[in-house]
């Protein structure tokens, strides 16, 4: 797939449109085959401040959907937004363009396709395995459907965030910190900066 090919998907005509909620949103759960060569496409085109800012909402809305049973679920996927986010404020370098890519390409993966989350009826005793899209949609669902679900995350939260060095959120992202010589390891604790060695959620 190429970018044009993504654009249509996305329903716009240029990097310049992508820039609001409904386009990350069909960027992350279409289920068409999309490159990572065409996401890496269409992020390099938008501003950085505008792709962290609709990683922000995205996540906000969709951990809205995580029962609250599964805090280790609703951790991951701040986690996850935490790295995507810090990457697209750290896109001047283009390492971390590339990484944030390939961390969008895996998400989707995982999201919308590799993923079985158990969902079990309490009215019927049914039980059906969905990924993880499908399964905070259900539970978002239920106060208009009737019926209520069991859900069950584990086998989900297994998912690997490589080595990096990333900005984040924390508190006001206009903070300025004072980095200065035998100060170095308390302003950076003080800071909006965290490192991870191939950290990874686990059961």
């Amino acid at each position: 797939m190429d970018i044009l090919e993504l654009f249509e998907i996305l329903d716009i005509e240029s990097a310049d449109d992508f820039k609001y909620f409904d386009n990350m949103a069909a960027l992350l759960e279409s289920e068409e085959n999309i490159s990572y060569e065409a996401i890496h496409g269409l992020l390099s085109a938008v501003e950085p401040d505008t792709t962290a800012e609709l990683i922000t909402d995205y996540f906000t809305d969709i951990m809205e959907g995580v029962p609250e049973a599964e805090q280790e679920m609703f951790q991951l996927l701040d986690n996850i937004r935490s790295v995507m986010k810090g990457l697209a404020l750290n896109t001047d370098d283009e390492s971390h363009m590339a990484k944030l890519a390939d961390e969008f390409y895996r998400f989707r993966n995982w999201y919308n396709f590799d993923t079985d989350v158990i969902c079990q009826s309490n009215t019927t005793g049914n039980r059906t395995l969905l990924p993880v899209r499908d399964a905070l949609v259900l539970y978002r669902a239920e106060k208009f459907q009737g019926d209520e679900y069991n859900y069950d995350f584990s086998s989900c939260c297994d998912y690997e965030i490589d080595e990096y060095v990333v900005s984040f959120e924390a508190g006001n992202d206009n903070d300025e910190y004072d980095y200065t010589e035998g100060n170095e390891e308390q302003a950076l604790l003080d800071s909006d900066y965290i490192y991870d060695d191939d950290f990874v959620l686990e059961e």
